[in-house]
């Protein structure tokens, strides 16, 4: 996990962002326990899954109306209806803040992006991952999930259009030779069972 700021000791607004996904979770909490993290049930499934090292922490307001500040941003971001966010409800009633709250809260916000992130955070997550190996549990899981799934045209065009031009995979001695085999087995069993369904007679050999 990493704090771009540190949580304070008085009430506070904060947004976590999943550095694998891009969405995010805006909360506030009132500073009195320093290992507090969220209470939102999507946003807590969320850490089960990635980790708590997938997800950046911004504290975007402090100060007594932070309740306020966290539900006028729900309300101007459409957190709940955006599914962007882990957000799923308007929890804290309908508040209006002050000019001076709301410049704090843009000046919180600003810079922060919307949506994936960015290629350099990609580049950084995908080094993160390589050489790991998926469990045969996680396989099966995926394999599941992929059942009965149709490809649709478009995609399949996609597909087709990025192989346009690349050469195909280079097969070893070997395994052209064991291809050479099996093909050779399935002509002779379809042959076979042409031929015994057509009532000739076994061909004797000499």
């Amino acid at each position: 996990m990493k704090d771009i700021y540190a949580a304070p000791s008085e009430g506070y607004v904060y947004v976590w962002t999943n550095l694998i996904n891009g969405k995010r979770y805006v909360g506030s909490h009132n500073g009195s326990d320093p290992n507090y993290k969220a209470s939102g049930r999507s946003i807590n499934k969320a850490f089960k899954k990635y980790g708590i090292g997938a997800f950046e922490r911004a504290i975007v307001y402090q100060g007594p109306h932070y309740r306020e500040a966290e539900t006028l941003i729900i309300r101007v971001l459409d957190c709940v209806s955006d599914r962007s966010w882990y957000n799923q409800a308007h929890i804290h009633g309908t508040y209006e803040c002050s000019d001076d709250v709301k410049a704090k809260i843009s000046a919180g916000l600003r810079g922060k992006r919307k949506g994936p992130p960015s290629a350099t955070t990609r580049a950084k997550i995908a080094a993160g991952k390589r050489g790991s190996v998926c469990s045969q549990e996680t396989k099966d899981k995926i394999t599941a999930s992929k059942m009965g799934q149709r490809l649709s045209q478009e995609t399949k065009d996609k597909i087709a259009a990025n192989k346009i031009g690349k050469a195909g995979p280079k097969h070893t001695p070997e395994s052209r030779a064991k291809i050479a085999e099996a093909s050779r087995l399935m002509w002779e069993k379809r042959r076979s069972t042409q031929w015994a369904s057509s009532g000739l007679p076994e061909l004797q050999e000499s």
